[in-house]
C-alpha cells in the first residue's frame, strides 16, 4: 500500500529531520514544511518515493539536499522553496535525479544585496521547470531534451543589481530555449541579447509578463519562436509590484 507522510512545523523550535522517515520503504509521497534541519543519515534508500517537497526547511551543510536526491532515486516530482529571509545559510545546492520529470525551485530573498548561492541540475528527463525568484548561478549538467513546460520567473529587489542578473538569465533562458510552453518574467534591461541566439523552435505558446523596462525582450523572442501559435500578454501588476520598479 502506498503511504503519504506530511509534516508542518509551525512554532519556533527547529527541530531535527525525524530519521525514521528514512527507512519508510513504502513512502510515495514526502512533504516537510517549517522548521525542520535536513541532515540525511551516510546511507539510506526510499526507492518508492516519486514525490517530494521540501518548503522553508534548513540544511544542515551544502550535502544536505544532494544527499537526500541521492536516496530517492525513482523521484518524479520536486519542489525546493526557500524564503531567505536573512540571507541562505547554503549557498551550494546540488540535484541529481535521472528520472525527475517536474522541478520547482522558490528562492526568495529581500535582502538589498543579490543571493549567492549556485545550483547544479542533473535531470535528463525533466517534463516542467519551474523557477521563481532571486535567481543566481543556476548550471543544467544535461540539455533538457524532454522539457515541454517552462515557467521562469526572475525576482529583482529594485534595478541597482541588473548587471548581476543579466548573464544568469542568458544562461538559463537558452536551456529552455527546447520548450513548447514558456512563462516567461524578467525585470533586466540588459536582457535582449538573451534571445537573439537561441532559437524557440518548439515554443506553440508564450505568456509573457510585460513590464517597460522588457518589452524589447518579448520583440525579440517573437523572431526566434517561427512556430509560436499562442502569445498572451500580462500587464496586471498587481502580484509583481514588489518585483520592478518600473
Amino acid at each position: 500500500m502506498s503511504q503519504h507522510l506530511d509534516l508542518y512545523i509551525v512554532c519556533g523550535q527547529l527541530f531535527e529531520f525525524p530519521h525514521t522517515a528514512f527507512h519508510c520503504k513504502t513512502l510515495v509521497a514526502l512533504e516537510f514544511s517549517g522548521r525542520f534541519e535536513l541532515d540525511p543519515p551516510p546511507s539510506f534508500q526510499l526507492p518508492s518515493i516519486k514525490i517530494l517537497g521540501l518548503y522553508e526547511i534548513y540544511y544542515k551543510s551544502d550535502n544536505s539536499l544532494s544527499s537526500l536526491c541521492s536516496g530517492c532515486p525513482n523521484l518524479e516530482d520536486l519542489a525546493v522553496v526557500n524564503d531567505f529571509v536573512i540571507g541562505p545559510v547554503i549557498v551550494n545546492f546540488k540535484i541529481s535525479l535521472p528520472f525527475l520529470k517536474r522541478l520547482r525551485i522558490d528562492f526568495l530573498s529581500f535582502q538589498p544585496e543579490p543571493l549567492d548561492y549556485r545550483l547544479e541540475i542533473y535531470a535528463p528527463v525533466l517534463e516542467c521547470f519551474q523557477f521563481f525568484g532571486s535567481l543566481s548561478n543556476i548550471v543544467f549538467l544535461e540539455k533538457l531534451a524532454h522539457l515541454n513546460e517552462a515557467h521562469f520567473n526572475v525576482y529583482v529587489v529594485g534595478h541597482v543589481f541588473e548587471w548581476y542578473y543579466s548573464d544568469k538569465v542568458f544562461t538559463v533562458v537558452r536551456v529552455l530555449n527546447r520548450t513548447k510552453f514558456l512563462e516567461l518574467f524578467l525585470v533586466t534591461k540588459s536582457a535582449s541579447a538573451l534571445v537573439i541566439y537561441s532559437m524557440f523552435q518548439n515554443l506553440v505558446r508564450l505568456n509573457f509578463k510585460v513590464t517597460q523596462s522588457n518589452w524589447h525582450v518579448l520583440q525579440s523572442l517573437l523572431v526566434v519562436a517561427p512556430n509560436l501559435e499562442v502569445l498572451v500578454l500580462d500587464k496586471d501588476m498587481k502580484n509583481w509590484n514588489m518585483k520592478s520598479n518600473s
